[in-house]
């Protein structure tokens, strides 16, 4: 089957994926996941054949990453507006576990509406020079404060892991090795730019990572593109199972 990028679909995943403790009485963190699925990849073979282990809070006082083994240490970033977090938290059922197995929805905390921003389309029809001139406000944009707030976080100086937390899919196609490697290049296409502007900051490994159905595909960036590395089945986590069952019901 050929695919097509104007078929391409974007859909929202349940907040409770990749807010922190989203469900009350049901303390979670993405990061716990994310930890799971790397453990899952060929990451741990190609960096030093170890597990990797999840750091504590406490312990990242210093600007250490998220996860580390013995050889290679990586930062997990969500790529998001967080005025879309923000509204997401708010807008959206609130979700109560009561015990094991019994869950409740009430109303939103909030009522009404959020203006957000994409961050692809964001970066879709930039180019390095453009984002130099954001950076130092010689182009004002009303997308500009999300745009400097992505540039903040690509820049620090760490292997970094860029969650974007959607489903990329097709309706009706199954996501294979094929899929995964065309839906890498729809978003490389749109973020080459942010891919450059990293590299003129720091010089550490990038990936990037996202949904496409019962899979979490990662991409490895190689000279401003972006390229297919790995993907894992989301059965893999029981925490990701239970946070997107529980969200989208």
């Amino acid at each position: 089957m050929e695919l097509d990028k104007n078929k391409l679909l974007i859909k929202q995943l349940p907040p409770t994926i990749y807010i922190k403790n989203f469900i009350d009485g049901h303390p979670a963190n993405y990061e716990d996941f994310l930890t799971t699925f790397i453990n899952s990849s060929k990451f741990v073979t190609y960096k030093g054949n170890q597990a990797f282990i999840l750091r504590k809070h406490e312990e990242q006082n210093h600007g250490e990453a998220d996860i580390f083994n013995s050889f290679y240490d990586l930062d997990f970033k969500i790529m998001v507006d967080t005025k879309y977090m923000e509204a997401r938290r708010m807008l959206s059922p609130t979700i109560t576990e009561f015990c094991p197995g019994v869950v409740g929805k009430g109303p939103s905390r909030l009522k009404g509406e959020r203006k957000v921003y994409d961050i692809i389309k964001c970066f879709r029809s930039m180019n390095i020079d453009d984002l130099i001139k954001i950076e130092k406000g010689l182009i004002k944009l009303p997308e500009g404060k999300t745009i400097i707030q992505v540039l903040k976080k690509v820049s620090v100086n760490k292997n970094m892991l860029l969650f974007l937390p959607y489903d990329y899919c097709f309706e009706n196609t199954s996501t294979n090795a094929e899929a995964a490697k065309f839906i890498i290049d729809c978003i490389s296409e749109d973020l080459q730019c942010l891919l450059e502007y990293r590299h003129l900051k720091v010089c550490k490994d990038t990936y990037l990572s996202f949904i496409s159905k019962e899979c979490f595909v990662i991409a490895q960036e190689k000279d401003n593109v972006l390229h297919y590395y790995d993907m894992i089945k989301t059965s893999q986590s029981n925490l990701y199972t239970y946070l997107y069952e529980t969200g989208k019901a």
